[in-house]
């Protein structure tokens, strides 16, 4: 159940991004290729302390580097919950 669990998490997260990107895309002017162009990226840690960018370069980065991330997760998500049902 842990691992279904994990699954739909990552599931949501990749459907979510590409999401994102579709909206991005379909609203796009004139952003010479990346569409990321007036978004901001904030990260934060525990501390409260923040580091924001809007440069659509290292958002784009960021975003392609998280699905590839959670893509590959997923795959080895579903291999282990394959590997669990009985032959």
């Amino acid at each position: 159940a842990r691992k279904i669990r994990h699954r739909d998490n990552l599931k949501n997260i990749i459907t979510t991004l590409e999401e994102f990107e579709l909206v991005l895309k379909d609203n796009a002017d004139e952003t010479d290729g990346n569409y990321y162009q007036g978004c901001m990226l904030t990260i934060k840690d525990d501390n409260g302390k923040t580091f924001t960018t809007k440069n659509p370069t290292i958002i784009k980065g960021v975003a392609e580097q998280v699905n590839s991330l959670c893509s590959e997760k997923l795959e080895e998500v579903e291999t282990d919950i394959v590997n669990l049902i009985p032959a």
